[in-house]
């Protein structure tokens, strides 16, 4: 599980949401949510 303090450092593809507090990594430790528009991703996949 990753700690609180590891930050997403990638905005989000959907949204280009950048703000850290809305970017959430998710229990399997791959994925991230935001929380602006609601989408699930992969940071590294959208490139």
């Amino acid at each position: 599980m990753r700690l609180e303090a590891e930050l997403v450092y990638e905005s989000c593809p959907y949204c280009c949401e950048s703000r850290v507090d809305y970017l959430v990594w998710q229990e399997d430790d791959e994925t991230v949510l935001c929380l602006s528009c609601g989408k699930t991703y992969r940071p590294g996949e959208h490139k």
